[in-house]
């Protein structure tokens, strides 16, 4: 087989430093996914963390509980004027006797009223429980886990109404075995079926009393009086400001993995000027 002969070969058609005009002219591909993926993340990380807004801000409140005295200092107040006034999402102490317990498993935590006012704790259960002994027990009426006489302690005080649907199985529960109505759970359903009630209770009433059935005035103006439910507030026993500080730590690593998609965003946005130029 014959040389072949160099002269044949143009180096300069494939070592040519220019860049071919018909490949310049081609579109750049840009790939979007990624942006779009970072864009998600980033939403989706800062939904979370406003999630855990509440359970920060009771993280960086005072350590210092605050005295609420007796629960039964708040009785005898048909209004709840002073129930409001506790301060929602701070560290409280408090001192009153429990009634009304209540069990709930997986963990085991104990609830009770205190008398006075619609002022429940929660409180874990010290005493070991199996699982079966948990179920059995939290059919009793009253429980007879962490009994004492009388409760004295701190913890988060929180108003059920702006705890969302959070308790609404445990104010249900309440509801049904105590006929107690709590303005937390008060649908405008339930509302009307109440209204109803008390319009035809308060009819039957004044007849009872007057032999004749009293106008829809009378019955109106005396409505407007009634309480059509209770607020509540729950304490959650032993929880300290402090104790808060898993939700810091997420929201630590969830601005971390913000703050890294924000700059590879940056990052990812800068190159795709400099390739489209």
């Amino acid at each position: 087989m014959g040389k072949v002969s160099d002269d044949k070969y143009d180096e300069g058609a494939f070592f040519d430093d220019g860049i071919d005009p018909e490949l310049e002219a081609l579109p750049t591909q840009i790939n979007w996914f990624r942006p779009v993926l970072m864009i998600v993340v980033i939403f989706f990380a800062g939904w979370v963390v406003t999630k855990f807004q509440t359970e920060l801000e009771y993280f960086f409140s005072s350590t210092e509980p605050i005295p609420l005295g007796a629960a039964t200092d708040f009785a005898d107040d048909p209004d709840q004027k002073k129930l409001t006034e506790i301060p929602h999402n701070r560290y409280v102490s408090i001192d009153g006797i429990p009634t009304r317990g209540s069990l709930s498993c997986d963990p085991a935590v104990r609830y009770f009223k205190l008398i006075g006012e619609h002022i429940y704790v929660e409180e874990p259960v010290e005493e070991e429980l199996s699982a079966i002994a948990c179920r059995a027990r939290s059919k009793e009426a009253n429980p007879k886990v962490n009994t004492a006489p009388i409760f004295s302690g701190a913890g988060r005080a929180v108003h059920f109404e702006q705890l969302g649907n959070r308790y609404n199985g445990f104010l249900t529960f309440y509801e049904r075995s105590y006929e107690d109505r709590f303005c937390a759970t008060m649908t405008p359903a339930k509302k009307e079926a109440r209204l109803k009630f008390l319009r035809q209770l308060l009819r039957e009433q004044i007849k009872a009393e007057k032999g004749n059935y009293p106008p829809d005035a009378e019955v109106e103006r005396l409505l407007a009086g009634e309480r059509l439910c209770v607020r509540a507030v729950l304490i959650q026993a032993g929880e300290a400001p402090h104790s808060f500080w898993p939700y810091l730590a997420v929201c630590i690593v969830l601005g971390l993995i913000i703050l890294w998609n924000v700059y590879l965003l940056v990052t990812w946005t800068r190159r795709t000027i400099a390739l489209t130029r």
